[in-house]
């Protein structure tokens, strides 16, 4: 019989836990859209005919934005819109697989005519 003694070898890590613990890391991303030449993937909807929404390439800042316009005389005030991002989460960033978990959004915005008499 053979007995070996290992003195001073470095310890053996024992791993208690099944499955093992693995950290997750959360990232933090942000996207800025600046529509200087173009609508950045969003699209224009609505319920009417007195409202129109496109990209406008000499408002903004830089020189671009989206823009909604309308008509009150011809019922705008009773009419929705809604301008929507038509890309998918890997164009923002986000690896395929992994998991989002929360969203938030601001927006500049700016009111460069209202001729309603702020009756709207």
């Amino acid at each position: 019989m053979i007995v070996w003694f290992f003195v001073g070898w470095p310890k053996i890590p024992i791993n208690n836990t099944f499955p093992p613990n693995t950290p997750t890391t959360k990232a933090s991303h942000t996207i800025t859209f600046v529509f200087d030449t173009d609508a950045e993937g969003w699209t224009y909807t609505d319920n009417c005919a007195a409202l129109n929404g496109a990209f406008t390439s000499g408002i903004g800042n830089p020189a671009g934005s989206l823009q909604t316009s309308g008509n009150k005389g011809a019922g705008a005030q009773s009419c929705s819109y809604n301008w929507e991002w038509t890309g998918t989460w890997e164009d923002l960033g986000v690896t395929a697989g992994h998991e989002v978990t929360g969203v938030s959004g601001s927006y500049d915005h700016a009111v460069s005519a209202d001729n309603s008499g702020g009756t709207w």
